[in-house]
Parts: structure tokens; C-alpha cells; sequence
């Protein structure tokens, strides 16, 4: 799909993307951006969400107001009404959608409230949430649940040689899980993710940082997407919707994660992404001024931090790939801002997400200036006399 728009929806009165290799969504909260990337995967993917309804509740609801609740939550039947989808310029109804024939999924989504995918370290299978809970949240907590059971029910789950690139899984100990290891382990009851240390000793869920907690459920979200062994992507997926990747984590770590979007995009995957973090559109800008001056994989590597086996072709590719940034204003409009030029004043600020370090800047520059021409004008007045 070359471009989608939504128009009244919710808080979207005009949106329209057109997605590039990486698709980067900025703007405050409740404006969007969720609402979007869900409508995005529902045009795509119709059918397949159809069947998964009908695989565990027995039926497919047939109004569209009962299918928009038990896929985006409660309380979104009545927006859709309202709504207007188009894709490459023609009209497309939710009615149509319903109608779509059961085919395999082509997008698969890590959402924002992906740390509910896990209950003290336990995964959580589709029927453990409410009804109205998100469809994407339930799935992607039911992929979690299997993956978990069946592949990791041995005990290790990072770090695992078979599992990412050697320069992604260094970063990842170093920035996130330094000194332990993120284990799969049965202790009176059920088997849950613990992190334990090079002493031995085990750290319930509860005993993490929130950090840690955020990206345990989308570390295993990528485990499913990139497989080990001979395979390189998750046939037939195409696209990977991630809400908010930068979630609890320090800004080093934040790279890390980065490295992990661009590993998607080596697989051979299309990726949108969310983001509150100025971090994530500093590397956007980066790469395409690096790639307009013709950068070398090694400036990448310095860039990210990332060294080691495997850090090159993502390097690489990060140069190669191109890069769509869209603001969701609080009017209801997605702007382009691909650009990210800070000399543009329409853009300077990244969506909002560089404007508090602008005024800050703005506010300290005047009160040293301030200071600085009152000492100035007292060492005048000192010397008159």
C-alpha cells in the first residue's frame, strides 16, 4: 500500500501515510498514532483477524461496531461509524473488511502495553484478558505464551548464542541485562522469566527495572520474528508494527534497541514504528545526512555503538534503507516532517519532541546573557568610580 488514509476517527481528523522501509510516528499522546498503526494492520490483514476471532470465541461479530470494539477496545464501535478509510485514493469500508476472505497475516504488531503481556513473569495465553481488551495486545501475548512454552521452556532466554547477531545480543547485556541473565524457570508453581545473577541468585518479575520489564516481552517479540537457524524472517509477515520501542529504557540502551529495528529491515521486513523519544528521530536525521555525505558502515557502527559480528550489514542497510517521519498534531492532522531539517522552523522541533530542550536552551542562553551583561555593567560602574 503506497499511501492510507483515515480520516474521523477518534482523534484523527486527516491522516495520510505513505510508508517507507521505516515508518517513524511522533506527536503527543492521544492523538493517533495507536489508532492509526491498528487501522493500518486491519486493511492488510482483515481476514486473517476474522479467522482468530472465530478460532477462539466460535463466531466473527457482523456488525462493524462489535468487530471495532473486540479489535480495538471498548468504546471504539461508535468512532467507526464515523470514519473514512482510503488506500491509493480509493474508498474502502469497514463493511468490506468484515467480508474479507481468511488469508495468512502480513503485519505483526508489539504494542505499547506489551509489558501486560506478562503477568509476574508469567505469559499470558489470548483467553487470559477481557473481551474488549485489544486484539493486538491478546495476540501478541498469545504468541508470547507459545513461543515461551515450546522453544524456551528449557530455561534460557537471553542469552542464547542461536538468537540475534553477536553485536545486538553484546549490546543488549551491556545496556540492559548487565551482569545477568533472563532465565525461564519453575519454582514452586508455574514457570516464569526471572533474571538471575553470575552468583546464582534468581529476581522476580516485580524486582526489575522498569526498563527491563518493557523489554523482556518485546525482546521475545523479536525472538518470534526473527527465527533461528536457517530461516531468516517469520513467512509471510511483511510489515512489524512497534509502539513506543524506547519504553523505560536509558538512552543507551535506546540505541541498542535501534539496532534492533534496522536488524528487522535486514531481514527483509517493512517496519513502523511509535515514539515519544527524541533519541529515535536523532538517529532518522542522523542516517540520512550521514547517507547524503556518503558515510561509510563504520561511522553507522560508531554512531549506534554497535561492534562486533553482524554490525556491519546492519550498518550497511542502515544507510540503504529509507526513512518516512509523520507528526500527528494535536488538530488532528498527520504532517510530513521526513525531513527532520532543524533549520526549517515548521519542523525544528521533531514533532514536539525537541521542543522543551529548545526552550530550555532558549531560557538558560537569556538568563546567562542576562547575567552576564549585569556583571559587565557592574564591573563598568566599579571602574568609573
Amino acid at each position: 500500500m503506497r499511501e492510507v488514509c483515515i480520516r474521523n476517527f477518534g482523534p484523527l481528523r486527516h491522516a495520510c501515510i505513505q510508508p517507507e522501509e521505516m515508518t517513524i510516528l511522533v506527536g503527543p499522546q492521544a492523538t493517533g498514532k495507536s489508532i492509526f498503526l491498528q487501522i493500518f494492520r486491519l486493511l492488510h490483514d482483515a481476514g486473517a483477524i476474522g479467522e482468530a476471532f472465530r478460532k477462539y470465541f466460535g463466531i466473527a461479530p457482523a456488525s462493524v461496531a462489535r468487530f471495532m470494539e473486540m479489535y480495538l477496545g471498548k468504546g471504539t464501535g461508535e468512532a467507526a461509524r464515523r470514519a473514512k478509510l482510503e488506500v491509493e485514493g480509493s474508498a474502502v469500508s469497514f463493511r468490506s473488511l468484515l467480508m474479507h476472505k481468511a488469508k495468512p497475516a502480513r503485519v505483526f504488531s508489539i504494542p505499547a502495553q506489551r509489558v501486560l503481556a506478562l503477568r509476574e513473569g508469567i505469559t499470558r495465553p489470548f483467553m487470559d484478558f477481557q473481551m474488549d481488551d485489544p486484539f493486538c495486545l491478546r495476540e501478541f501475548s498469545d504468541r508470547l505464551h507459545a513461543l515461551v512454552q515450546q522453544e524456551f521452556a528449557s530455561g534460557d532466554v537471553f542469552p542464547r548464542a542461536n538468537r540475534l547477531k553477536e553485536c545486538l545480543r553484546e549490546a543488549i547485556a551491556a545496556h540492559i541485562y548487565p551482569g545477568v541473565r533472563l532465565r525461564n524457570l519453575e519454582e514452586g508453581g508455574p514457570r516464569r522469566l526471572m533474571l538471575e545473577t553470575k552468583e546464582g541468585a534468581r529476581l522476580g518479575y516485580l524486582a526489575w527495572s522498569a526498563g527491563q520489564r518493557e523489554f523482556a516481552p518485546l525482546l521475545l517479540g523479536l525472538y518470534w520474528l526473527l527465527p533461528a537457524g536457517a530461516r531468516s524472517r517469520r513467512e509471510p509477515y511483511e510489515w512489524v508494527i512497534v509502539e513506543e520501542p524506547e519504553a523505560g529504557l536509558h538512552p543507551d540502551a535506546i540505541m541498542a534497541v535501534m539496532g534492533l529495528m534496522l536488524e528487522l529491515l535486514v531481514r527483509g521486513y517493512r517496519v513502523l514504528l511509535s515514539t515519544h523519544s527524541p533519541q529515535v528521530l536523532e538517529v532518522a536525521w542522523a542516517l540520512s545526512v550521514l547517507r547524503r555525505h556518503g558515510a561509510r558502515a563504520k561511522d553507522v557502527q560508531d554512531m549506534l555503538g554497535l561492534y562486533g559480528t553482524g554490525s556491519r550489514v546492519i550498518a550497511e542497510k542502515a544507510l540503504q534503507c529509507n526513512i518516512r517521519v509523520y507528526f500527528f498534531t494535536r488538530e488532528g492532522e498527520a504532517v510530513d516532517i521526513s525531513g527532520l531539517d532543524p533549520g526549517d522552523p515548521k519542523i525544528a522541533d521533531w514533532g514536539g519532541l525537541a521542543a522543551h530542550s529548545l526552550r530550555i536552551q532558549d531560557v538558560v542562553a537569556r538568563v546567562v546573557s542576562r547575567a552576564t551583561c549585569a556583571e559587565i555593567a557592574a564591573a563598568s560602574t566599579t571602574e568609573a568610580d
